[in-house]
Formats: structure tokens, sequence, C-alpha cells
């Protein structure tokens, strides 16, 4: 899976693939994103405020699935963004 994310902001767009969620992001985004090649893949240099493309875990797209994209999210040492508090036990 694959997400559109702001760096420190929502996840704008989920999808199967990166063209994918670029495309369901386009609704979200502001005029500076006119297509899906606008939105750049995550880098490790990528700082605040920008908004990128990258992998994503299954729980974070069902969170953003069902509850839009205002997530509690990080990106872990592999690049990959995943929903904070998703490896915790549920009791």
């Amino acid at each position: 899976m694959y997400a559109v994310l702001q760096i420190g902001g929502p996840v704008y767009g989920i999808g199967a693939t990166e063209l994918e969620a670029c495309q369901n992001a386009l609704e979200w985004l502001d005029e500076k994103y006119q297509g899906v090649e606008d939105i750049p893949d995550f880098y490790p240099s990528v700082t605040a405020g920008e908004v990128v493309v990258i992998e994503c875990t299954q729980a974070l797209a069902d969170f953003v699935e069902a509850h839009g994209g205002d997530a509690r999210w990080d990106i872990n040492d592999t690049e990959v963004a995943y929903l904070l508090g998703e490896d915790e036990d549920e009791d």
C-alpha cells in the first residue's frame, strides 16, 4: 500500500500503487499539484510541510479509509509510513 502525505500533517490519499495513491490525493491537494507527476517520492532529507508518496502499512491505509486523513503516523527506519500505536498490544 502507498500513502500521499504531508510531512508533519495529514494523509491525502491511499492506494495499492503509488499512482493510485497520487490519483486519490489530487482531490484534496491545492493547485500546486496538477497531476500525479507533481507528487515526489519520499526521500530521506524531506522537510516538514512537503507532500510525498511513500509506502505505508495496511493498518495506516485501513485507518485512513475508515476515518479520513487526520491520522497520527510516523515513518520507520525502512522508510515505510505506519499508524502510531499499531504495534502496541490491544487489551
